[in-house]
């Protein structure tokens, strides 16, 4: 599996053109939302997406948790080339909001972590914050049991560093909530 976001070159049959579409991967089942206004149901853990092409539109996923269970979520739409400002929402049967989403902090990205109280179906409601909507209002969520691993990121690609001497590298770590402790770091290649 390669490891995303990354871009691939896309050319039609007969075009000497061609253009870079950005990719990325999943670790598992990928639910697409239902664009008729009906709930849909996906799976846990899982990737699901859509795009808000309405104004005003929103996505609800449907799923079910055991008690005790722990639902970690990531959302990015800005890294997709999306102007979507992503709203989460996690709703009970009820339909009374357990929890809300967050952006991450030092990140266009918008969490949520919940740990279930009550077993049952649960929705997840995807909105667009600004209520805009468009053929490039696409998100992506992904949801896990578990944290997801620290995020690292360097603040410059393609850094030239003489041999036998150093170079000052800035990085960005964004942890999930409650993790800490040492990131071993290994530089490949060099």
């Amino acid at each position: 599996v390669l490891p995303g976001p990354f871009f691939a070159s896309l050319r039609r049959p007969g075009d000497d053109a061609s253009t870079w579409v950005p990719l990325t991967t999943a670790d598992g089942p990928v639910t697409v939302a239902n664009e008729n206004g009906e709930p849909t149901p996906a799976g846990f853990p899982g990737e699901f997406c859509g795009v808000l092409r309405k104004p005003g539109a929103r996505h609800v996923f449907t799923l079910k948790f055991g008690k005790g269970q722990k639902l970690f979520l990531r959302g990015e739409a800005r890294s997709l080339n999306s102007p979507v400002d992503l709203e989460l929402s996690l709703l009970d049967k009820a339909g009374k909001e357990v929890r809300r989403g967050a952006e991450s902090r030092g990140s266009d990205e918008t969490t949520l972590e919940f740990a279930v109280g009550a077993e049952g179906e649960y929705q997840l409601m995807v909105r667009d914050a600004l209520r805009e909507g468009g053929d490039d209002a696409a998100y992506r969520l992904s949801a896990r049991a578990d944290p997801f691993p620290p995020q690292v990121v360097a603040e410059a690609e393609g850094l030239a560093v003489p041999q036998g001497d150093h170079q000052i590298l800035p990085i960005t770590v964004t942890r999930a909530t409650g993790t800490k402790g040492p990131i071993n770091l290994k530089l490949l290649g060099a």
